[in-house]
């Protein structure tokens, strides 16, 4: 959807009891689409959108909240003065008493002026938005930004006033505090089972927005979660992971959530895929110091590429591309047939055109699937996928043939054990290890020297092995060609599809 111009906003005040003495009128759920409580009429846009927000909280983890007249009158006060007079992004939760509609400059004060009782409760809390498509986009653009999704879905609260005037919509919370905190449990959005997803973060002219400290304004859909119960201070965490296993690379610092305490998120670095189903997985530790974990899945919206209903048919290159079936030693029904089709169409490594094959005993085209790859054969591959252009236009400072391979590894810190020495040269050519291959990859990737150990957990957190432990990688044994076009293909459709 678009969100060109949602201007939304977010507070959440504490305020001292027994301001009032006005009764306090219990809250009142909402049946039918209009209904007049306390001398008060809930019109049916207004029960639209309590039903409509109860049904997201309830399919969250969140209880269901009751409808109060007196914040909804408040409530819409404020939709009705914010409609009539507009609103700019901070602006949105005071009103000036030199205008019209004017009823209070504080949520507080609204609330007091139209008879409501702070007494039975111990904060207020508002959630304000305009969209152009609508009330209905403005309801969704209030849970796609983190700061009015924890306000929305928030575990403790259990009452709510609703206002809508125009293209204005007025949530305001209340925490009772006779309850005290015995309905708080987690909440997750997007929910468990939500289809349809949005795939990206794009929300402008937002208060707070996630992303400012990012320096972005755009990220893949934020994921977040609140626990029932956690200890002041603990680590958060939300580890997301695509239908392959592949985890989700975030904007966060350390692959940590943002947040805390009792809401915490994180915001992938990419749009997510269309039509994709995804696990996330929160951690966290509670009261009692104990770890506590939570997974749950949910669909993006669009169709996937990889649907499997039209699955990728190695066999059939790109349109003007090479037919890799055509090569005397592939195989279709191998790991890295697919891989190689999209390896050498990408142009990161190359078939052996008429060479003699010890099988047939005959002069073929061949892929060589199963033969190792030098150090400086793997840095031609590595150079030629991350940079290609700064490859072919590197001049050699000497005759060796490895030179600019060498060069390039030594200006991007790359752990390599070759180098343009007397003494080094000779590892060019020597088989890499997939350990060495992986401290490489690694390296490229994070922008600074990894250990071996550092690089092949990076590459089981995103799902480019299927390795469990460091034993299973096999560090110490020969990388092959199959080995590296599968490497570099699934980091292709992980991190730039």
């Amino acid at each position: 959807m678009s969100k060109k111009f949602l201007k939304a906003f977010a507070i959440a005040t504490a305020f001292a009891a027994g301001v009032s003495s006005i009764n306090y009128i219990a809250p009142t759920p909402v049946a039918e689409a209009q209904q007049t409580v306390a001398n008060y009429t809930y019109s049916a846009q207004v029960t639209q959108y309590l039903k409509e927000l109860n049904a997201v909280r309830k399919a969250s983890g969140a209880p269901e909240l009751t409808i109060d007249a007196r914040l909804s009158e408040s409530a819409q006060n404020h939709a009705v003065y914010l409609n009539t007079h507009g609103h700019s992004v901070g602006e949105g939760h005071t009103q000036d008493k030199n205008k019209s509609g004017f009823t209070g400059v504080t949520s507080e004060d609204r609330f007091i002026a139209v008879g409501g009782n702070m007494t039975n409760y111990t904060s207020l809390s508002e959630a304000v938005a305009t969209a152009p498509n609508g009330i209905s986009g403005a309801f969704a653009n209030l849970l796609e930004s983190t700061g009015h999704r924890t306000l929305l879905l928030a575990g403790g609260s259990d009452t709510v006033g609703v206002g809508v005037s125009g293209s204005s919509l007025v949530f305001v919370f209340t925490h009772d505090m006779r309850n005290g905190d015995s309905d708080f449990i987690s909440v997750k959005y997007p929910y468990n089972g939500q289809t349809n997803v949005d795939t990206a973060f794009d929300l402008i002219n937002v208060s707070s927005s996630p992303l400012t400290k990012y320096g972005v304004t755009k990220s893949g859909y934020i994921v977040s979660f609140s626990p029932k119960d956690a200890k002041y201070g603990t680590n958060y965490n939300i580890v997301l992971t695509d239908s392959r296993g592949a985890r989700v690379e975030t904007l966060n610092p350390s692959n940590k959530a943002d947040g805390g305490f009792t809401f915490f998120y994180i915001i992938p670095k990419a749009e997510l895929k269309k039509g994709e189903k995804y696990t996330a997985k929160a951690t966290w530790t509670d009261d009692d110091g104990n770890p506590q974990s939570e997974t749950w899945t949910f669909t993006t919206a669009g169709k996937s590429t990889t649907d499997p209903s039209n699955p990728t048919n190695p066999s059939k290159p790109p349109v003007g591309g090479i037919d890799v079936t055509k090569f005397a030693d592939y195989r279709a029904d191998q790991y890295w047939a697919e891989d190689f089709q999209w390896a050498v169409n990408r142009g990161i490594i190359n078939g052996y055109q008429n060479v003699y094959n010890p099988i047939t005993k005959k002069y073929e085209n061949l892929l060589k699937p199963n033969t190792n790859l030098t150090e400086n054969q793997m840095l031609s591959v590595l150079l030629r996928y991350f940079k290609p252009d700064e490859l072919a236009t590197t001049k050699p400072k000497t005759s060796w043939v490895a030179d600019v391979n060498y060069q390039l590894a030594s200006k991007y810190g790359l752990p390599v054990n070759g180098a343009n020495t007397a003494s080094k040269k000779a590892f060019a050519n020597k088989d890499i290890t997939r350990g060495n291959f992986a401290r490489i990859l690694a390296s490229m990737h994070h922008g600074r020297t990894v250990s071996q150990k550092e690089a092949i957990q990076f590459l089981r957190d995103y799902g480019l092995t299927t390795a469990k432990t460091d034993k299973d990688f096999m560090p110490t044994s020969s990388l092959t060609r199959a080995h590296a076009v599968a490497f570099f293909h699934r980091y292709e459709q992980t991190f730039n599809n």
